[in-house]
């Protein structure tokens, strides 16, 4: 994580430099992909009153960056405050990320029993035309295959078989 440290109309001291890099060094316990943080601190004057100004600017490898200002008549508390939102935006974050992952269901896989155990693989070519179950399923019963692989006209692969019971089943 690149930190890159900025002072705007005030010098900033290397025990506030410190702080800073200890307070952002925090928010790498969320695992994120944070390519480097701006900290950018300012005196500033927010509806009258004087005070300190810090913004963190958050850049997140693949997504927008996530920045966070925070106004106090303490430089000290207004690091601290903005980096506790900044952990909670970040907390937030990986949370979605976790909790939210967007799997394909698990299809469950065709068992095929033969009497010969063969390591031989042998590919086969789809048809690039689309077939509808019926016509897969009149395919199926004119010939001595024990399933059809073909896309429906949505574009999604299908998978007819023949049960033991002489019934079709659809993948």
């Amino acid at each position: 994580m690149n930190i890159s440290i900025v002072s705007k109309h005030i010098d900033l001291t290397d025990a506030l430099k410190g702080h800073i890099e200890n307070q952002l060094y925090q928010l790498e316990k969320y695992h994120l992909d944070i390519v480097g943080v701006r900290a950018i601190a300012s005196s500033a004057e927010k509806n009258g009153k004087k005070g300190f100004e810090i913004e963190f600017v958050i850049q997140l490898g693949g997504r927008d960056s996530v920045v966070i200002r925070q106004h106090d008549k303490d430089l000290y508390a207004a690091i601290d405050l903005a980096t506790e939102r900044a952990k909670k935006a970040l907390r937030r974050y990986h949370d979605k990320l976790k909790n939210h992952k967007h799997e394909k269901p698990v299809v469950p896989a065709l068992v095929v029993e033969t009497e010969e155990a063969s390591d031989e693989i042998v590919e086969m070519a789809l048809d690039g035309k689309p077939m509808t179950i019926e016509e897969a399923a009149a395919q199926l019963r004119s010939s001595d295959e024990l399933f059809v692989v073909f896309h429906d006209p949505d574009g999604e692969m299908r998978i007819l078989f023949k049960r033991k019971d002489g019934k079709l089943g659809l993948y």
